[in-house]
């Protein structure tokens, strides 16, 4: 087993291209070069995504809300979303509403996605202002939705002078969260609408300084511990 597929496993343990156009081959991390993986894998930090929020215009930041909270694809799910699969009633088991995802890249695509408080602002956003559209996010073309949001997201990005990240980094970001977070990777794993968990772990789960230095300090803390109960045992005579 390589270092990185050991990092990305022994992650789950602890914590227990270029321009998106819609083509899968562009866009699976497999296929792409190590140079664009890294620019489009970068796991926004939440100081960086305060910042692009405050710079980004309604219709952006209504987006990335929407991109980050429930992680969905962006040209294939997001961009594309009509109204009727955003659920806003409040359940037992879904206070905040959700999102029916109806087709995707896998048997497993077809899920509902949990909306948290944020998420659902942002929904309500979106389908209040298109109520009278099929479309949640209309746009220009023979689509009827939006298409590209590339020219706002480097506004915003300018803006705030953060290093330059493709609008797909929050799907990224999503799955580094929420494994940071202790979510279980057969959860997280259909969520993301992915065939197998590995996937997940190999493809969107990336270790950061903040979670290295918390495991480091759990790992001194345990260490401290096993060193104080050795001191208490009486040498022998």
């Amino acid at each position: 087993m390589s270092v990185g597929s050991m990092a990305t496993s022994g992650f789950f343990a602890a914590f227990s291209g270029l321009h998106l156009n819609g083509n899968s081959y562009r866009n699976c991390p497999l296929c792409m070069g190590s140079q664009a993986r890294k620019f489009r894998d970068r796991v926004i930090s939440f100081e960086e995504e305060q910042k692009y929020l405050a710079a980004a215009g309604p219709n952006l930041r209504a987006l990335t809300i929407l991109a980050v909270d429930t992680r969905m694809r962006p040209h294939s799910e997001l961009f594309c979303l009509e109204c009727p699969q955003v659920q806003l009633e409040i359940s037992d088991f879904m206070p905040n509403g959700y999102i029916k995802v109806k087709e995707g890249k896998t048997k497993s695509a077809e899920r509902m996605l949990p909306l948290d408080p944020s998420g659902k602002g942002s929904a309500s956003y979106v389908t209040d202002r298109s109520s009278e559209e099929a479309m949640a996010i209309p746009g220009p073309g023979n689509s009827g939705h939006l298409t590209s949001i590339q020219k706002s997201q480097l506004r915003a990005i300018r803006k705030v002078e953060l290093e330059r990240f493709p609008f797909y980094s929050w799907r990224h970001t999503f799955g580094t969260r929420c494994a940071e977070s202790g979510m279980d990777r057969h959860t997280l794993a259909k969520l993301m609408d992915h065939s197998s968990p590995r996937i997940t772990e190999k493809c969107y789960i990336h270790v950061t300084e903040p979670h290295i230095s918390s495991g480091f300090e759990r790992f001194m803390a345990y260490q401290a511990k096993r060193l104080a109960g050795s001191q208490t045992v009486t040498p022998a005579q």
